[in-house]
């Protein structure tokens, strides 16, 4: 898929995360107002979801695109799901400076 293909810089992956924070704050907030507001819960239980699957999929996307910086396979994400290796995956991925040049994921971004 075109989406997770290419490469992303620390600037573009930092703020994509911060967006995601803000945006699942943001989400909780207006699923407390619109259960007040009277929609019946089914209703914003399923906007929750389909909000959370797609700040997920974003995350994912940017977090691929992001390891591609770094020279790394898209596979590696998969170490967000193991304790501990998801904090030093997140840490590295916020820290470490992208591949200087092209390399096998393309050219370097804009």
């Amino acid at each position: 898929m075109k989406f997770f293909e290419g490469r992303s810089p620390r600037s573009t992956y930092c703020a994509v995360i911060f967006g995601i924070i803000v945006g699942t704050i943001v989400g909780v907030v207006a699923h407390e107002f619109l259960g007040k507001a009277g929609l019946p819960d089914a209703v914003t239980t399923t906007l929750s979801i389909v909000f959370i699957i797609g700040c997920n999929l974003l995350s994912i996307a940017f977090g691929i695109r992001r390891l591609h910086d770094l020279d790394k396979s898209g596979w590696w994400i998969l170490l967000f799901v193991v304790p501990l290796a998801n904090l030093i995956l997140g840490i590295m991925l916020l820290i470490r400076p992208g591949t200087q040049g092209d390399n096998r994921f393309g050219p370097p971004p804009a």
